[in-house]
C-alpha cells in the first residue's frame, strides 16, 4: 500500500465522480477493487469535510428564530452574518487547503473516463499525476 497526498479541495471535486467509476464495465478486477477501496477512504474524508463546513455555517451564517438558515436573496446559499464574510472565507480556505495523506492502492484509469469531470486546473493536475493511464 502507498500513500497519496491530497487536500479537501480535491476531495470535494472528485468524490461523487470517482464513485460513478465503480459502474464502468471494462475496468479490470484489480482496478475496480483499488477504486472501491479508494472511494471508501475519500468518502469518509468528504463526510469529515462536510461536517467541518456545517460547523462553519453554524458560526457564520444567519438563522431564523426556529434555528433554520436564512437563505440569500437569490436562494443559492445561506445569508452570512454581517461583517463575517472574510472570516468565513478564511476558515473555508483553511479547510479546503488542508493537505492530508491517505493510504491507497495506486491504480490508473483511461483518460476517456474523465472527459465529463468539471473541476479546476489544480484538480486536473492532481488527476494527471495520479490516475491517468499512460
Amino acid at each position: 500500500m502507498s500513500t497519496i497526498k491530497m487536500n479537501y479541495h480535491h476531495i470535494s471535486q472528485i468524490t461523487v465522480y470517482f464513485k460513478s467509476f465503480e459502474t464502468i464495465p471494462d475496468l479490470t478486477f484489480s482496478q475496480k477493487r483499488k477504486l472501491i477501496r479508494f472511494n471508501e477512504t475519500i468518502e469518509r474524508e468528504f463526510n469529515f469535510f462536510m461536517n467541518e463546513v456545517k460547523k462553519l455555517m453554524d458560526i457564520y451564517c444567519e438563522k431564523d428564530e426556529k434555528g433554520n438558515f436564512i437563505p440569500t436573496a437569490d436562494g443559492k446559499g445561506q445569508k452570512i452574518k454581517e461583517g463575517q464574510t472574510d472570516a468565513l472565507n478564511d476558515a473555508l480556505m483553511e479547510i479546503y487547503n488542508t493537505e492530508i495523506e491517505i493510504e491507497w492502492l495506486p491504480f490508473k484509469i483511461s483518460e476517456k473516463y474523465f472527459e465529463n469531470l468539471k473541476c479546476d486546473v489544480a484538480t486536473i493536475k492532481f488527476i494527471e499525476e495520479n490516475f491517468l493511464e499512460e
